[in-house]
């Protein structure tokens, strides 16, 4: 039996894992030290993987408005970068330790090879993933119901599928903002 990552079985995205899928997600990830200040995920740069803060905490924001606002403080057992996983699109928000941070580093092609070699772990993560971004959602939702904003539906976002970065109508999507958006996407990286 190899090492397995004491922290594992309390990360709630290993959550149910079997004690072989534990050690089979193990040999997967990548420790990894990031130092208080470091720049962990640049919004916009492309996304590989996602990220398990074992210990410290990160801030996560976007540019609004030309304004790096803060949307989130992430701490221990959190998950972040989780998108590059699910949608294979660019980074969304920007990512940085605010104290000395350890983190587990997942790739997408890592996490894609549990799929042909232990399909039962790479359903039960995936199943902990989505629970995690379902969770994030509904607090989306409260927030826009709070501030008096109305949630896209899905009318919304087929109209701006259907145009390109200059605004004009066209019968195909913009490749860059809906890569992948309508099409089932090859889990493969």
């Amino acid at each position: 039996m190899s090492y397995v990552h004491p922290e594992l079985a309390d990360l709630s995205i290993f959550g149910a894992l079997r004690p072989e899928g534990l050690e089979r997600v193990s040999g997967l990830l990548v420790s990894q030290c990031h130092p208080q200040n470091a720049r962990i995920i640049e919004e916009g740069d492309e996304a590989e993987g996602l990220y398990v803060i074992v210990e410290g905490q990160v801030e996560v924001s976007m540019l609004v408005d030309g304004k790096e606002r803060v949307i989130a403080v992430l701490g221990e057992g959190a998950v972040f970068g989780e998108m590059a996983i699910i949608d294979i699109m660019k980074r969304s928000a920007t990512v940085v330790a605010t104290s000395p941070l350890q983190t587990l580093y997942l790739s997408r092609a890592s996490f894609f090879t549990l799929c042909s070699e232990a399909p039962s772990t790479f359903a039960m993560v995936s199943l902990n993933l989505a629970r995690e971004l379902s969770r994030r959602l509904r607090c989306a939702d409260v927030l826009l119901a709070r501030a008096g904003l109305v949630h896209l539906d899905d009318t919304y976002l087929r109209a701006q599928r259907k145009q390109n970065k200059h605004g004009c109508e066209t019968s195909e999507p913009d490749s860059e903002a809906c890569e992948g958006s309508d099409q089932a996407a090859d889990p493969r990286p």
